[in-house]
């Protein structure tokens, strides 16, 4: 609305890999989290990935209901990853994006936030931007395209650069790129990440490049994307992409260049029809999150239905 405010914090000189206790002002709870740790810190990196949690309007609508199916994930992902200590067993959670149904609606995002309350004050939840994030109430752009994830999700963002980012946990490089409303790749976004990653080759042992619009789509027509980025992927050794944008859960590798392509899309949205149009290793049309946990040159991974039953699970290595 017109009259809210929005608060931004810089905290400095945080520790890596150190555990830190927190409250908001005029809330009694007392949050903690913990920041990311170096390479010599720790020996595994776990993460929650999902997408496409945004609700359908023919299923609810207004600003207060409850996407069952989003809800339903939060909690298995708790019951899952919750140690007999009472802290989470994973780093963070990253979400491929489709986080609301329209970014150009307030309540959709205020809503997101509440159902993400669960985990968000306590480790790192980061985003891919998806095509929902740019509707303006329905399915168009406006001249203000993606206005309320610069408001809500970046900072200091008055070039839209932020959209575009990285981070490293342990040996791992998440490098995390905008393809914008119709899944499309620019030049400029390709020269950055082969920058980014030639810049930090010698500090990671994993790539993974993230961004919402798969390279090979079964419900939609292909993108430019893995015309784009395949050059990369084989100079930089990139070991997995991460997408979402259809409503199933998809599993490829390829053998030759070593590499992984996901298409994790059951986060709450309506489902799509499970992927035939092109071989895959796995797939499903199902609600589901995946639990990645590297450690030093293998990656195991599981990927959980609604009831927490393994419906995949597979090893990488680099």
């Amino acid at each position: 609305g017109k009259n809210e405010k929005n608060h931004i914090i810089i905290l400095n000189n945080l520790q890596p890999n150190t555990k830190y206790f927190y409250r908001v002002n005029g809330i009694n709870k007392i949050y903690n989290f913990r920041t990311m740790a170096y390479p010599s810190q720790t020996k595994t990196v776990k993460f929650i990935l999902y997408g496409d949690n945004r609700y359908d309007t023919h299923i609810l609508a207004g600003p207060f209901k409850d996407p069952c199916f989003h809800t339903a994930i939060l909690r298995k992902i708790i019951e899952n990853q919750i140690r007999l200590d009472g802290e989470f067993d994973f780093n963070f959670t990253l979400n491929v994006g489709d986080v609301v149904l329209s970014g150009g609606v307030d309540y959709n995002w205020n809503q997101f936030h509440r159902e993400i309350s669960c985990l968000a004050p306590y480790r790192a939840y980061m985003i891919a931007c998806g095509n929902h994030e740019f509707y303006q109430g329905n399915e168009e752009g406006g001249p203000n395209e993606a206005a309320n994830i610069h408001k809500y999700w970046t900072y200091n963002d008055s070039s839209g650069d932020e959209l575009n980012y990285w981070f490293t946990v342990g040996n791992c490089m998440f490098v995390v790129y905008n393809t914008g409303q119709y899944g499309t790749l620019k030049p400029s976004q390709v020269a950055w990440i082969n920058e980014t990653l030639e810049s930090y080759r010698n500090n990671y042992d994993w790539a993974f490049l993230v961004n919402h619009h798969p390279y090979y789509g079964c419900g939609q027509p292909s993108s430019n994307i893995a015309t784009m980025i395949m050059e990369t992927i084989k100079k930089y050794n990139v070991s997995v992409s991460l997408t979402g944008h259809e409503h199933n859960y998809q599993r490829y590798h390829d053998r030759i260049l070593n590499w992984t392509h996901i298409v994790s899309g059951g986060g709450g949205a309506d489902l799509s029809e499970r992927c035939t149009r092109y071989p895959l290793n796995f797939s499903a049309s199902l609600y589901h999150y995946m639990v990645w946990e590297v450690t030093g040159n293998s990656s195991y991974v599981q990927t959980f239905n609604l009831n927490n039953e393994v419906i995949d699970s597979f090893k990488l290595y680099i």
